[in-house]
């Protein structure tokens, strides 16, 4: 299943607990997300996005050392990978989402 955020398209998705990201990896966002709601009408809601480019990265240590107090709720993390030549794109992306997040406080995604 895929989700869709301002356009952009995520993967996923996969378990929080297993997900690493690796250097020679393309650069991608990887978003937080949890599920709420009954089973049968779920809604999707972004907690959290990282870019992630440059540096190996394992989620759960990740947000050990940031100390993210909205990994509670989350269940799932969503990626979106970028051609090697996209970083523009991929800072551009990141920001919107950012600045969304930051402003709106819940985002629901579509799926």
């Amino acid at each position: 299943m895929s989700l869709k955020l301002f356009n952009i398209l995520f993967f996923g998705p996969i378990d929080l607990n297993t997900y690493e990201y690796k250097k020679n990896k393309k650069p991608s966002l990887i978003i937080l997300v949890s599920k709420e709601g009954k089973n049968y009408n779920p809604s999707f809601v972004l907690k959290y996005v990282i870019k992630a480019n440059k540096e190996n990265l394992n989620i759960c240590e990740y947000i050990n050392k940031k100390n993210v107090k909205i990994i509670i709720n989350i269940t799932s993390v969503y990626v979106k990978e970028y051609k090697y030549d996209s970083e523009k794109l991929l800072d551009d992306d990141y920001e919107l989402i950012k600045r969304n997040l930051d402003l709106k406080k819940k985002i629901i995604m579509q799926f």
